[in-house]
């Protein structure tokens, strides 16, 4: 939801203020508690007036229905569901507030004003990065040590303001020595995710995505095997090692991976990340006939018809998304037609196509790379490897894939799915590419890969949750 979204609607709803681990509801708190006057929704203002003052024992009130005490709790000691919204411990929508002048309301008299806009002004898989980054420097820095949430967050507060770079990105980097060596962190992101993390490291209650990114990332950085393997190369050389890890979200997008560790000028692509519980791994944006082709030659490796150019119309992404759909059509039809009968040739001609276009999404080709996904609830951390090397082709190749397609309906989503035959019917998802119209100015398109459960149990090199 964009920030603007959020200011028109209604009224303070229980879904929302429960969101981000209660980040607007602690807004709302600290108003009543001040004595703040409290903007009424306008169809309710001929009833209670344009701003009421509440009486603060809606504060306790409110306490008791979202958390079952009578402060706000660490975020540690609330009862969260796995996307960080509170579990209320009774129910808040029937909580009246008393106002000074003796009028009852409940929450949703109360208008949605811009002190509430900024429950979360960070991309999460910005923030991933910098945590990534962070706990593989702290593992260079204590070595023998496991490190821990807190070395990541000291980390945090040195990145300090950070220097601008482009319109609107910021580079900061900490320095640190740890034996004969000299340990650096680089991260450079947008703005205000960078503001994100720089904040967290000088509160005590962060975000509840940053404090879950956090704690994934203390997981990764103290089991990863490339990580524990260049450690343990430094530490058996005896002599002044220069070493970089460099979390850079923004110069060079046609790179893939998203960390990297230099040591002694050498270069290891650590990983691309994903943070939170995605699916989608590649896109092409855009919706002539030319962005369609380069979507489905790097994602199947097949060639769309010519003759449904004429079908696109320039400037109309309306008119234009229904030629897409006749484009899914085509190249379904193409596909299934490539695999009917029992044509062994066809189909390793398929799979090997299929491994390229994976590879390319997830990882830009590069050899190596893993994706890392990392999980941002903080009351369930972790995060699952994947790896699209030969191991994945193979296992790819004893897999009986097969291709499902339905035709859309008028402004429907057009989407293929790769399948694969599983024993006595156990048949899983494998791939899905689909197209997704947004309305939002004139409208635009994205044609999108999404990984299914199939495709991420047999990608999958390590899968760790954090024990807490």
């Amino acid at each position: 939801m964009r920030a603007d979204e959020f200011l028109v609607e209604a009224g303070l709803e229980n879904s929302q203020l429960r969101k981000h681990a209660g980040k607007y509801l602690t807004v709302l708190l600290n108003k009543i508690k001040a004595g703040d006057p409290l903007e009424i929704v306008p169809d309710k203002q001929a009833r209670f007036g344009e701003k009421v003052i509440v009486d603060d024992s809606a504060y306790d009130d409110l306490l008791q229905a979202y958390f079952g005490t009578n402060e706000i709790p660490d975020t540690d000691k609330m009862d969260l569901a796995p996307n960080g919204d509170i579990i209320p411990k009774g129910d808040p929508t029937k909580v009246q507030l008393k106002a000074q002048n003796g009028d009852t309301l409940v929450i949703s008299n109360l208008q949605k004003t811009p002190e509430y806009k900024s429950g979360k002004d960070f991309n999460a898989g910005d923030v991933g990065e910098a945590a990534l980054g962070a706990g593989v420097y702290a593992v260079f820095i204590k070595r023998s040590q496991d490190i821990t949430e807190q070395d990541v967050f000291d980390t945090f507060k040195k990145l300090e303001g950070g220097e601008l770079i482009g319109k609107n990105n910021l580079k900061g980097s900490v320095t640190g020595d740890s034996g004969n060596d000299k340990v650096h962190f680089k991260l450079a992101l947008n703005t205000t995710s960078y503001k994100a993390v720089v904040g967290a490291g000088s509160t005590d209650k962060p975000h509840a995505q940053i404090l879950g990114a956090v704690r994934s990332a203390v997981e990764f950085a103290n089991n990863n095997a490339k990580v524990k393997e260049a450690l343990t190369a430094i530490e058996a050389d005896k002599g002044e090692n220069q070493i970089v890890v460099n979390a850079d979200g923004v110069s060079d997008q046609s790179v893939k991976a998203d960390l990297f560790l230099t040591v002694d000028g050498t270069t290891v692509n650590l990983l691309s990340l994903k943070a939170g519980d995605v699916k989608q791994f590649g896109q092409v944006s855009g919706y002539n006939f030319d962005q369609l082709q380069t979507f489905f030659s790097t994602s199947f490796g097949v060639n769309v018809d010519a003759n449904l150019k004429n079908d696109f119309s320039d400037g109309d992404p309306v008119t234009s998304f229904e030629a897409i759909h006749k484009v899914y059509n085509q190249v379904a039809s193409s596909i299934n037609s490539e695999l009917s009968g029992d044509n062994t040739a066809n189909e390793t001609r398929f799979v090997e196509r299929l491994y390229n276009g994976i590879k390319h999404h997830a990882t830009s080709g590069e050899d190596g790379t893993s994706m890392v996904i990392l999980k941002t609830t903080p009351n369930a951390p972790g995060y699952t490897e994947l790896q699209f090397g030969e191991p994945l082709k193979q296992a790819m190749e004893g897999i009986d894939l097969y291709l499902k397609y339905d035709a859309p309906g008028e402004r429907k989503p057009a989407k293929i799915e790769v399948w694969g035959k599983g024993d006595q019917g156990g048949d899983a998802m494998f791939l899905r590419l689909r197209s997704n119209f947004k309305s939002e100015g004139k409208g635009y398109v994205r044609n999108i890969v999404e990984m299914g459960p199939l495709l991420k149990t047999i990608a999958q090199l390590e899968k760790r949750m954090a024990k807490k």
